[in-house]
């Protein structure tokens, strides 16, 4: 895996492991996620419209149809979608939506347990299994998998905008990552995952929710200097990955902010780049990936 799509893999799938009996799993998933929000999601459901109501205005899709967002997603394949990029791009949209709260969002991965044989026979589940290594193979295996009815699911026309993330290199969100190949051991913080699923900090098993303060401890301590080496097993499920890349990526940004309103008197992301700059100097996202063998 390559640290620069790391942020975009996290994004694609946030929160999103679980599933629900009686409605389409992704709807269950979605609704979950909206009650992260103060609003139960009301301004992220308009912000969805508001997008898709762009993409039409900007010519990347016809209509709100699904048979429109598989025309959007064959350009991407194709390369023949009207520009590079839309003038605004959704997962920076997002970031402006106030009062998430991401500990909402780890109870919908215990959904999981409900209905284990409906999520397993899933589209979704294809989707998380699958190795996304660039825009076109993920609007590939979109349109092999998707039906014009599945469009009508803010699930998937979510996806769909998250592309555009990552066909764009000048959004400044790679850069949050920063790949290193020497580092102080001393200013390192190992993070295991093993093939069982468990989590181990410096040999130590921990729970998700004592990872975050592992993560969050060692950042304090060491500022600029702090590395994060993230070992695992190959074959383990990409949801358990992403989920622990989450975890790292949420308690760095939970930091920038405090930082931020400490210092600044604002939140992180309503200061200019040069202040910006400051913060994540501070707190930088310095990630080692290593395989176990």
């Amino acid at each position: 895996m390559k640290i620069h799509f790391l942020f975009i893999m996290v994004i694609l799938f946030s929160h999103f492991t679980g599933l629900g009996q009686t409605e389409r799993i992704e709807k269950q998933l979605m609704d979950c996620y909206y009650q992260s929000y103060p609003d139960d999601g009301g301004g992220y459901k308009q912000l969805l419209l508001d997008y898709q109501n762009l993409l039409i205005r900007e010519g990347f899709l016809i209509d709100e149809s699904g048979k429109s967002y598989i025309q959007f997603l064959k350009g991407v394949v194709n390369g023949t979608h009207p520009k590079k990029e839309p003038s605004k791009l959704f997962c920076l949209e997002s970031q402006k939506l106030s009062g998430y709260d991401p500990q909402k969002t780890i109870g919908c991965n215990q959904i999981k347990s409900v209905d284990s044989t409906n999520y397993n026979k899933s589209t979704l589940k294809q989707l998380e299994q699958f190795a996304v290594d660039s825009p076109k193979s993920l609007a590939r295996k979109m349109l092999e998998l998707l039906s014009k009815e599945d469009f009508t699911l803010d699930y998937y026309k979510r996806l769909s905008f998250l592309v555009f993330c990552m066909i764009d290199t000048q959004a400044g969100i790679n850069t949050d990552f920063q790949e290193v190949k020497e580092y102080d051991p001393d200013k390192a913080l190992h993070i295991k995952i093993t093939e069982n699923e468990e989590i181990y900090v410096d040999d130590n098993q921990v729970s998700k929710e004592k990872l975050a303060s592992h993560i969050e401890q060692h950042a304090l301590r060491n500022k600029s200097l702090a590395t994060f080496v993230l070992a695992y097993n190959g074959n383990i499920k990409y949801s358990v990955y992403k989920n622990t890349v989450e975890i790292l990526y949420d308690t760095v940004i939970d930091l920038r902010e405090k930082l931020s309103l400490e210092k600044f008197g604002t939140r992180f992301e309503d200061l200019d780049n040069s202040l910006k700059k400051q913060i994540t100097a501070i707190y930088p996202l310095r990630i080692v990936e290593e395989e176990l063998e």
